[in-house]
């Protein structure tokens, strides 16, 4: 029967009934689905029961897979140039507007593009074309789509560390937590020999140090009424990076997040189509190809969409939030006491009374609001947390699932090292004085602030964590939160915390100008505009750390470490407390 058939087939190329390949029109027939079926049964049952005596002869679908698969990559071509490559022109403003907030904070333009995206998968397989013909042509398809829809989601200047600032304070915590640094003793006296002169070497070195520092205090008590660290001309940010609203890129970020879960449907819906239309008694290979690639290529498109693209965008988002929203509070008022209410103010953070200029000035979204005016002469963080603790905590629940947990790492992460460099500054230029007493509360603040944060990423826990990967076995689900990835996200948290807690606990075991002489060891030794450098909460940076505690636990953290030993104790790479017999360079 097989061989009865094969010579009508080849006569519906030869004869033009089927458009070949090259012809001025690409289409599969009507009638052609259905006819690509039954030759495909055919074909099976003619490797069930084979001739006797015969060698195996090509497929019959073979004789049509060319100009099958031409037409569906022609009718593929043409929707995209047509349809699916306009889906998000237009303006910015005008496309990335939310389609129904707050529930659905994706844009209409994408769910049109998918629209039409799965419409493309549907039509062959409603006409009876084997999806295994189908896969290959499609995924070229789709790939070309993401790859345009990448470019229009992320802009370029987003992608590479858009705010200088980041790589310096990424730098600086970095060079905290892996190097031991003791607090240098003064008393040198008594040593003789090849120790003075060490000693005297030291001292020499330590007056450059100071030389420079003053030079550099000078030019910071240049601004009277607002903070200005050392690096601040790093917090300079290009005008274009920070021109799109807090909305539009919120809307951008949900709009990936539709994507990863279309893309997910695909994968499933291709794998079910695939399995169930394969016999597993005669498989073919081209059922083995089709399942392959669904299985391996459709998970590096996803890959490409989650890990460029979508982790590319909360990474910049978490970054905008803490440098460029929130740098007025951060790196100009936190801790800045103004020299006319240093006399009258009988410690820290007493009340004043008087509003934050520019609260929501700098802000472009409206769940992103100033919760209330500042109340101190000398704004501590846990102030600062608790007045856009409520904003953050929108964003976060209004962050796709897919890419919730890296959002909330990010976020967590550059909050606790701008935190951290900015006590590294005022130790440099040896002003942080009485705020030293607030380190304590505001260490557990931060502590608070990270736990709530993941916290309201838990609620978002589903119950799909897994989906099929193949025969017998699972793959992770690109749109399901799983309570490990919580988990893993909040041990993250936890070493950069450590780090922090470290900090907090040297500034109590030293002096205005061996902590100045530290600070000016970890954040010297670097250039204005270095590398990036991994942000520390990495495992390689402090997996090595025991944990006391945990940051959903919210424990407390000793103001007045006891030092059992003369060495001091090890917290984050920083040896803290304890007398030194041996003096310390001033310089690195």
């Amino acid at each position: 029967l097989s061989e009865a058939v094969r010579p009508r087939v080849q006569a519906l190329v030869t004869c033009g009934m089927w458009p070949s390949v090259g012809a001025a029109v690409m289409e599969i027939p009507a009638g052609g689905g259905r006819l690509l079926r039954s030759l495909e049964t055919l074909d099976r049952l003619a490797s069930r029961w084979p001739a006797p005596g015969k060698r195996p002869v090509e497929p019959l679908v073979d004789s049509l897979l060319p100009h099958v698969r031409a037409a569906l990559t022609e009718g593929f071509t043409a929707l995209d140039r047509d349809i699916t490559s306009h889906a998000l022109e237009g303006n910015d403003s005008t496309v990335f507007q939310p389609l129904r907030p707050p529930t659905l904070l994706y844009c209409d333009g994408v769910v049109t593009l998918w629209r039409f995206v799965n419409d493309a998968l549907d039509a062959p397989l409603s006409l009876g074309v084997p999806v295994d013909i189908v896969v290959q042509p499609f995924l070229e398809f789709v790939g070309e789509v993401l790859q345009r829809t990448q470019r229009r989601l992320l802009r370029p200047c987003e992608q590479h560390a858009p705010f200088k600032i980041v790589p310096r304070v990424a730098q600086a915590v970095a060079e905290l937590a892996k190097n031991e640094y003791d607090v240098d003793s003064d008393d040198d006296a008594g040593l003789s020999g090849n120790e003075g002169e060490a000693t005297r070497r030291k001292k020499g070195k330590k007056s450059k140090f100071w030389r420079l520092n003053s030079s550099i205090k000078s030019q910071a008590e240049e601004v009277a009424m607002k903070n200005m660290i050392i690096d601040a001309d790093l917090l300079e940010v290009d005008h274009r990076v920070t021109a799109p609203p807090i909305q539009e890129v919120s809307v951008r970020l949900s709009s990936l997040g539709f994507c990863l879960a279309e893309l997910d449907g695909i994968y499933n819906k291709l794998f079910k189509a695939v399995n169930s239309g394969d016999d597993s008694d005669v498989p073919t290979l081209r059922h083995n190809d089709a399942r392959r690639q669904i299985c391996v290529e459709l998970p590096e498109l996803q890959d490409f969409m989650r890990e460029r693209c979508g982790h590319s965008l909360a990474k910049y988002l978490a970054q905008r939030l803490v440098f460029f929203e929130l740098r007025q509070d951060l790196f100009e008022r936190l801790y800045f006491t103004p020299e006319s209410a240093v006399a009258g103010a009988d410690r820290p953070g007493s009340t004043a009374a008087t509003p934050l200029a520019g609260g929501t000035e700098t802000v472009g979204m409206s769940f992103l609001v100033d919760s209330g005016p500042a109340s101190s002469s000398c704004l501590s963080l846990e102030a600062m947390l608790a007045r856009w603790q409520d904003g953050l905590l929108s964003i976060v629940a209004r962050t796709p699932t897919a890419l919730l947990v890296p959002f909330v790492v990010e976020l967590g992460t550059q909050l606790a090292n701008a935190w951290t460099f900015v006590v590294l500054d005022y130790l440099r230029r040896a002003k942080l004085d009485r705020a030293a007493s607030l380190l304590d509360d505001d260490l557990e603040a931060l502590k608070r602030m990270l736990a709530a944060l993941m916290q309201e990423a838990r609620r978002h826990v589903t119950a799909k964590a897994q989906t099929p990967g193949g025969p017998g076995s699972v793959r992770p689900s690109l749109i399901g939160l799983s309570v490990g990835d919580c988990d893993e996200g909040s041990k993250r948290l936890e070493e950069v915390l450590k780090v922090a807690q470290a900090l907090v606990l040297k500034v109590h075991t030293g002096t205005a100008e061996e902590l100045a002489r530290f600070a000016g060891r970890v954040c010297g030794e670097f250039g204005a505009a270095g590398g990036e450098t991994p942000a520390v909460g990495s495992s390689d940076v402090m997996g090595q750390q025991d944990r006391g505690w945990s940051v959903e636990n919210g424990s407390k953290s000793p103001r007045e470490p006891e030092v059992a030993k003369k060495g001091g104790i090890k917290i984050g790479g920083i040896r803290v407390g304890g007398g030194s017999t041996r003096g310390r360079s001033a310089s690195p």
